[in-house]
């Protein structure tokens, strides 16, 4: 789902000490503390030759459940919901193509080769950075972000990160063996309650399929988050005449 950026390798930047990465290691791995989240999203999809908008809708439980629902002309189009161990894809739309999906949520998470915990994932929606720090990263010192760069199994990481509010504005994963690229851009970051969480991402894949070079881009505008006391509902419930792939 997603497009090339400019990458940012030849920007300057003041390197720093392997003191300094040291001291933020910890700093720059922000947890956001909360039990439940929803969020909704207009959604706006390019492959290149189309566009599709959707409405999103986001549902979230701390070191348990992502939960998406895709509504496209008023009907759910798409589900997802994924867990520690196992995640759960249904496609409901188009009518003839009816099928669900049941993933190892390790092996979805590993896909750019970049080995992700569930934790991580959540993060991710948070714009908090999930890719731990050593010693070995390069982390360069902006005038107002940080610009970390990693080498990962079979991927390379760059990540731009803005200094006070500790939020990633933009990253992105080269897959060194496949040459996929995968990036994603942060925005307009706003205050729910006490936590900064980020309004707009745009998500943008280019990858090899079948010979040919397919980019894609996705479009996310959050509205209405917040941080509910009860649990909200997650349901996920697979139909007798639907095809497993």
């Amino acid at each position: 789902m997603f497009l090339l950026l400019t990458f940012w390798s030849c920007i300057k930047h003041k390197p720093t000490t392997h003191q300094e990465v040291t001291e933020l290691k910890d700093s720059i791995l922000l947890v956001t503390d909360f039990k439940y989240y929803k969020a909704k999203a207009k959604m706006d999809f390019f492959d290149g030759e189309n566009i599709v908008t959707a409405t999103v809708l986001m549902k979230m439980q701390k070191d348990s459940c992502l939960w998406f629902s895709v509504v496209k002309f008023g009907k759910e189009a798409a589900r997802l919901k994924i867990q520690p161990d196992s995640s759960y894809f249904i496609q409901k739309y188009p009518e003839d193509q009816k099928f669900y999906k049941i993933l190892s949520t390790a092996l979805y998470l590993q896909g750019n080769g970049v080995n992700l915990e569930f934790e991580s994932l959540q993060n991710l929606i948070f714009g908090n950075y999930p890719i731990k720090i050593e010693g070995k990263d390069l982390v360069r010192d902006g005038q107002e972000t940080f610009w970390i760069e990693q080498e990962r199994e079979d991927a390379t990481i760059t990540t731009e990160l803005f200094k006070k509010l500790n939020k990633i504005k933009k990253s992105s994963i080269v897959n060194s063996v496949r040459k996929d690229t995968l990036n994603i851009e942060y925005s307009d970051y706003q205050m729910i309650g006490d936590k900064t969480i980020p309004q707009k991402m745009e998500l943008f894949l280019s990858q090899n399929q079948d010979s040919l070079r397919v980019r894609n881009r996705v479009i996310l505008e959050w509205s209405g988050s917040e941080f509910p006391i009860e649990a909200p509902t997650m349901n996920f419930n697979i139909p007798d005449n639907y095809e497993r792939r």
